[in-house]
């Protein structure tokens, strides 16, 4: 108990300090950004624009101050849980990312258990079955991890969503039907909406996971305990599951939490090329407006993401293996 107590407690001054290490460094890129976000403000003329005008602009956010009072201003605003005022969509940022968020998670939740599911299988099947299909798998996951994300969704778009009466090419709903939310209806408007970007994401993790699960299994297949369970007269499907791919998983935990971190920052493209309203498209945006509190806010969700995902998955991996749980 002592050294899980220990291990907890390490764990969350690392966490603490690298979040405050990744939080500066999130203050300071928007703001070594090329361009003025008072240009955006202005639409475009900050040459011709009243002085006054623009001072005002720069005193009501924050910008007329140095960079020292800036950051100052910036911590004590986060403690307070203020995320500041985006400039671009004219509302608290907290309640912009409360409405991309949802939608982030959908399909970065949605993508990540598909391409788990579809890899740790994929990844396990062609392992045991022999020299030539582990190589036709390890080929087919090789050529998915060498396909970029945006790629994909592009040729999804031309395919499949280029025809009337074709899957839905951008948005998370049909913003003109009136559907009660969680409906039937609604829910399968949302659905159709979410195959292509999720089919998409899925495509662009699960080559990673066949080529990771490839390698662990190979890691424990020579064990001895492998070869006493087949002595045992076990079927090999039981041999796989049962005692192979359980202690496959450890080091797959490890990766997949780092997936589900990442998920939120990596989903930009994907929301991008279909339109997506989540952080991803959200992001892009801010970076195109220049809105410092807007990025701000949603690089801190992304970081602590990918920071409690990390964390936990590590966590995880030292009680499922029984030599880290004990300190030997």
């Amino acid at each position: 108990m002592s050294h899980t107590i220990r291990l907890v407690g390490v764990r969350a001054v690392t966490f603490l300090a690298t979040l405050w290490v990744i939080l500066s460094i999130n203050f300071l890129i928007p703001r070594l950004m090329p361009g003025d976000p008072t240009l955006f403000l202005l639409g475009g003329d900050i040459e011709t624009a009243d002085p006054a005008v623009v001072e005002t602009l720069r005193a009501r956010y924050g910008l007329n101050h140095s960079l020292s009072t800036q950051y100052l201003l910036y911590w004590q605003n986060l403690l307070r849980g203020d995320l500041g005022y985006s400039l671009q969509r004219r509302q608290p940022v907290a309640d912009v990312i409360a409405g991309k968020l949802p939608w982030t998670l959908l399909l970065g939740g949605t993508s990540l258990f598909l391409a788990t599911v579809l890899g740790i299988g994929l990844g396990a099947w062609c392992t045991w079955r022999g020299r030539i299909f582990e190589t036709a798998g390890l080929g087919l996951a090789i050529g998915l991890n060498a396909m970029p994300a945006f790629w994909v969704g592009i040729l999804l778009l031309a395919n499949f969503a280029s025809r009337p009466g074709s899957l839905p090419s951008y948005g998370a709903y049909t913003p003109w039907k009136d559907f009660a939310p969680f409906s039937t209806d609604w829910l399968w408007d949302v659905g159709q909406h979410l195959i292509l970007p999720a089919v998409t994401l899925t495509l662009a993790l699960v080559g990673d996971i066949t080529l990771l699960t490839n390698a662990a299994l190979r890691d424990v297949i020579p064990e001895p305990y492998l070869i006493t369970a087949r002595g045992k007269g076990l079927r090999e499907r039981t041999v796989l599951f049962r005692h192979a791919l359980r202690n496959a998983m450890l080091p797959l935990v490890a990766r997949i939490g780092l997936m589900a971190g990442l998920m939120f920052g990596g989903s930009t493209l994907v929301e991008s090329v279909f339109s997506y309203p989540g952080l991803g498209l959200m992001l892009y945006d801010a970076v195109i407006a220049r809105d410092f509190a807007l990025l701000q806010g949603g690089l801190l969700v992304i970081v602590l993401a990918v920071l409690a995902a990390n964390t936990a998955a590590d966590l995880l991996y030292r009680l499922l293996d029984p030599r880290l749980r004990t300190g030997t």
